[in-house]
């Protein structure tokens, strides 16, 4: 709906609004107190930036419009991460459908009388539109997080290309959603660690 994620809805589209004025830094202008602007949530600023200061849209719709457009992407990137990792159309189809279908852990609240509710069901969303759409750097930052890992471990290109793309993909990460930044870090950094491990037992394993 369009009063999405409650209060923070109003903060997300004041970032598209700052965007739609000709800023691409953003300030929490919901506050009385001075602060510098920052280059975080270019998620927001730069499509209210083109399709608001340019060419004239307004902020919701163009908080709206990329909620979906981001969607599809993500969904596309993650179908594409799926049958990277698998091979195969059905575990990729099984996958998708255990991601955006499926619902979250159960919270048992009361066995007598039984009482339960889906754990986190305010973040986690109940159908695939909801998981998909959400607040745009999420989105963005998910589709960065997912091409990172399909640059890294499936591309061809060359490991001068693979560390200049991925270096532009991390700094677009954290520009975009600091929190996903810190979470692909220590991934690769868990993964280099296990991976070095490995190679000091076993050569083969490296390669």
């Amino acid at each position: 709906g369009i009063n999405r994620w409650s209060t923070d809805y109003y903060i997300y589209l004041s970032y598209v609004e700052q965007g739609v004025r000709g800023f691409l830094s953003t300030k929490l202008i919901f506050t009385t107190q001075s602060h510098p602007s920052v280059f975080f949530y270019l998620a927001y600023t730069i499509p209210g930036f083109i399709f608001g200061h340019i060419l004239g849209l307004n902020s919701i719709f163009i908080y709206h419009f990329f909620r979906a457009l981001y969607g599809l992407m993500f969904l596309s990137a993650t179908v594409i991460f799926f049958y990277k990792l698998s091979k195969s159309k059905i575990i990729t189809l099984l996958a998708f459908f255990l991601t955006f279908y499926v619902s979250g852990f159960v919270k048992i609240s009361s066995f007598f009388p039984f009482q339960a509710t889906r754990y986190l069901d305010w973040l986690q969303e109940q159908n695939i539109i909801g998981r998909a759409t959400g607040p745009l750097h999420y989105s963005v930052g998910f589709i960065i997080f997912i091409s990172a890992f399909i640059l890294y471990f499936y591309s061809k290109f060359s490991p001068i290309k693979k560390a200049v793309f991925l270096g532009l993909l991390l700094n677009g990460l954290l520009l975009t959603n600091p929190f996903n930044f810190l979470l692909i870090v220590l991934c690769f950094s868990f993964y280099l660690l296990i991976k070095f491990i490995f190679f000091q037992k076993n050569v083969q394993f490296f390669h």
